[in-house]
């Protein structure tokens, strides 16, 4: 769904932008092309088309769901972008469409081969947007985003341990042994990352935006440790990770540093501002 609060969110988190940015929002579904034309009447000239469904396990269970809102939504807004004057289409895609196979660090040029319904239909939706780039001159652009993590954002494994730790900080149940490798990227620098892209980026491309610095989920682990200021945790690894999971990857961010991006918020002060945000929520 593209809501009134997703319009507003990403209004005001992009780096120079003063808040509201648009007076009008609306509420539609990307499923629905009738909905959609609504935005016409907007004279937008960026799209970032971030809406989507993003759970691999959930797309394993319900394949044709995820495809109806990942696939068919970004069929749709990139039927909605040809009949517009854009100066960039950017597409949020995912490290997920890679072949597990790829060595490390993952380039825009490693092997695609998904692994679960979710990334199948994100590599989809990127295919659609260099056809649309080809066929029609819609300028299109692709960032596969990494471990994207902060205050905002109630899920995936940073905000989930950080609770499960806030709620008894003498136990941590993880899923696999915590040798997988991740790639986190503070979400203050995604946004800046997109921004960046869709001014300085070239149309039909790819970017990967992570941090580029391989991390375990037992390092990640060790600093929610140390910083929620805790010792003696018994961690228990309660069963293999869901069916489609990476076990590693982490990014080879080369291409993007070439258009200047620079990470701002290392791991550390990353996990500081969002165990924060989460103590205050929670209160």
């Amino acid at each position: 769904m593209l809501t009134e609060q997703k319009y507003r969110v990403l209004a005001q988190i992009l780096p120079g932008e003063s808040a509201p940015v648009c007076e009008k929002c609306i509420t539609a579904d990307i499923r629905s092309i009738d909905q959609l034309e609504k935005i016409l009447d907007f004279g937008i000239d960026v799209i970032y088309h971030l809406a989507g469904h993003a759970s691999v396990p959930k797309s394993v269970e319900d394949p044709r769901m995820d495809f109806d809102v990942n696939a068919t939504g970004t069929f749709n807004m990139l039927e909605l972008a040809r009949k517009m004057d854009l100066k960039c289409f950017l597409f949020t895609s995912t490290v997920s469409v890679l072949d597990p196979a790829n060595s490390l660090p993952l380039s825009e040029t490693a092997v695609c081969g998904p692994s679960a319904p979710y990334a199948a239909a994100k590599m989809a939706g990127e295919a659609y947007c260099k056809a649309y780039f080809r066929s029609y001159g819609v300028p299109a652009r692709v960032a596969r985003l990494f471990n994207v993590y902060g205050p905002g954002l109630r899920k995936l494994v940073v905000y989930d341990l950080i609770c499960k730790l806030l709620n008894d900080g003498t136990k941590l149940e993880i899923l696999g042994d915590g040798s997988q490798i991740r790639d986190f990227l503070f979400v203050d620098d995604v946004t800046a990352g997109l921004q960046l892209i869709s001014e300085k980026g070239q149309n039909g491309q790819v970017y990967h935006l992570g941090s580029g610095q391989p991390k375990t989920i037992r390092q990640l682990i060790d600093t929610l440790i140390r910083q929620l200021g805790l010792s003696e945790i018994e961690i228990i690894s309660a069963a293999k990770s869901w069916k489609g999971d990476m076990p590693m990857w982490y990014a080879d961010i080369s291409k993007v540093k070439e258009l200047g991006f620079k990470q701002k918020h290392d791991l550390s002060e990353g996990i500081t501002r969002t165990i924060e945000w989460i103590r205050n929520t929670r209160s």
